[in-house]
């Protein structure tokens, strides 16, 4: 290993206000592994404004961070996993996200996610929303996330102070959000709140929450039925508050009426309900329906309805559910 620089403290500029600390390291030493970065952090070498840090310790403009000695290679992102992009994948990353767009101006690019597209890169994941953006250009960044199975509306922040902003946004409440599902059994209360607090459980194929009164992060979803299948199925519409990883997944499996197609948050019933004969039963019925919030810029706001995917689309169909019912619903929560 080559011999790099000493102890350092570098100031946390504009541009990377509000970042995750290894992700702030990661761009600005994009040769060091994450297994060293992890030790690092673990030991205690790496300091924020004097004082210990996680991983997921979030860092502000104007913090000091304490830089242990950096080997030369630390600077470089290593060879094996620097991908050139070719024209070809360039244009082909193009030509989907004009596919998927419905609103896009200077500031912001809003796309309708499509159903079993991750949105972040992981294990065993080639494809995905932060990739195809970085194809095309590398000033995009996501704002918000939706787990690969749950398609809809996906916010997209096209410079550093947008995407500033627009997390601004996210965390206050000037920002509705609107969710379609399906559920199976239906809900017995026709609307209601859920609150829990939420936090990782044991891993089962992949990321996991269940319910932590201690150390479980809050979460809150308003909901309501907007049609129903006599007991077995119904239509809901979910409004979050917080924004909590598969929050309205484990919310439904609270209320005992688990979102179709969701095999990680079921439900043991002594009479189980028959969807043999529904086509898209093993695809999970979740979409980001609608997205209501104040234009980053300050002027105006952006309102936007993503369609649904196919599968759910043929399900609304099967069960008689009739898309336009919900409008009002939606309008009357924009106004409290």
């Amino acid at each position: 290993m080559s011999s790099g620089t000493g102890v350092q403290i570098l100031i946390v500029a504009e541009d990377d206000h509000d970042t995750r600390i290894d992700k702030w390291f990661f761009r600005h030493f994009p040769g060091l592994g994450k297994g060293m970065l992890y030790k690092l952090i673990r030991k205690g070498q790496v300091r924020l404004d004097g004082g210990r840090v996680k991983p997921d310790t979030r860092v502000m403009a104007g913090n000091e961070i304490r830089i242990p000695p950096m080997p030369e290679e630390a600077y470089q992102p290593p060879k094996a996993t620097v991908k050139k992009i070719t024209p070809e994948e360039r244009a082909e990353s193009r030509a989907f996200l004009k596919s998927v767009t419905l609103f896009e101006d200077q500031d912001v690019l809003v796309i309708n996610k499509p159903y079993n597209l991750a949105t972040q890169g992981g294990s065993k994941i080639s494809k995905h929303i932060d990739g195809i953006l970085n194809a095309v250009n590398e000033e995009y960044k996501l704002v918000h996330r939706l787990d690969k199975e749950t398609s809809g509306v996906l916010l997209i922040a096209k410079n550093t102070k947008t995407a500033r902003d627009l997390g601004r946004i996210f965390k206050g409440r000037e920002i509705h959000k609107y969710y379609w599902a399906i559920l199976s059994p239906a809900p017995q209360m026709n609307d209601g709140v859920i609150e829990a607090r939420i936090a990782k459980g044991p891993a089962r194929g992949g990321e996991y929450m269940m319910i932590n009164d201690e150390d479980g992060k809050y979460s809150r979803t308003e909901y309501q039925v907007v049609e129903r299948a006599y007991t077995k199925a119904a239509w809901v519409l979910f409004k979050p508050e917080t924004g909590r990883t598969h929050q309205l997944r484990l919310h439904a499996q609270l209320i005992n009426a688990p979102i179709i197609g969701d095999d990680k948050y079921k439900i043991e019933m002594q009479d189980p309900i028959d969807l043999e004969d529904l086509k898209h039963a093993d695809k999970l019925h979740l979409h980001a329906r609608r997205l209501v919030l104040p234009h980053p810029s300050g002027k105006g706001n952006i309102e936007i309805e993503a369609p649904l995917p196919l599968h759910m689309v043929e399900t609304f169909e099967y069960f008689g559910f009739d898309e336009n019912v919900a409008a009002e619903m939606e309008l009357a929560h924009d106004n409290l």
